[in-house]
């Protein structure tokens, strides 16, 4: 004997044969139900159907932003001698030009800079997945500018914390503004979906 469930709707119903995989509609039954037909025919036949993504679902934003720092990257070590004074000649942050000299753009570029192939990995590899994520959830725009407020602040406030206590030290990479897509995530968990 043939296992058979059945899905009613009101007087009306389908069968499912769950041991041939087939949908049974008799003739005096509903042709379909609200466009459930092929839905419920392909999933008894054990198809799966993916969704095809788009342009628009792609991570655009995140996928830039590893590119880019990338590619600065690349530009760093092109320049052959890897040390904090080349570093600090392409634009990484360094408390006394900051507060003394008003080279208040290197809080900007600091944070596509690293030091080392492992320091860009670990950032890049929390880029790709959080981003993703977030930028999914808030929208490519919402996402760019958590990302780059972020780093932003982060900078803003590793330059203070090293002014304050007299320190010289040359800083960059992304963690800040990882860090503040972290935060973002944590805040749309709690609280809820954001709408673009």
């Amino acid at each position: 004997a043939k296992v058979r469930e059945s899905l009613y709707f009101d007087n009306s119903y389908w069968i499912i044969d769950t041991i041939s995989k087939r949908l049974m509609v008799y003739e005096d039954q509903p042709y379909d139900f609200g466009g459930l037909r092929t839905v419920i025919e392909d999933a008894a036949l054990g198809k799966v159907t993916k969704p095809k993504r788009t342009l628009r679902d792609m991570p655009i934003v995140t996928l830039a932003l590893i590119v880019v720092n990338i590619i600065y990257f690349i530009v760093i070590y092109a320049n052959g001698v890897f040390n904090n004074v080349t570093m600090v000649e392409l634009g990484a942050a360094f408390t006394p030009y900051i507060t003394q000299y008003g080279e208040y753009y290197r809080i900007f570029t600091s944070m596509f800079m690293h030091f080392g192939i492992e320091h860009l990995i670990s950032n890049m590899l929390a880029l790709m997945v959080l981003g993703e994520a977030l930028e999914r959830y808030v929208g490519k725009i919402r996402f760019l500018i958590i990302y780059l407020l972020s780093g932003i602040i982060g900078g803003i406030v590793s330059v203070a914390s090293y002014a304050l206590r007299d320190r010289m030290v040359v800083s960059a990479g992304a963690s800040g503004a990882v860090f503040g897509v972290l935060g973002a995530i944590l805040v749309v968990t709690i609280f809820g979906h954001i709408r673009s």
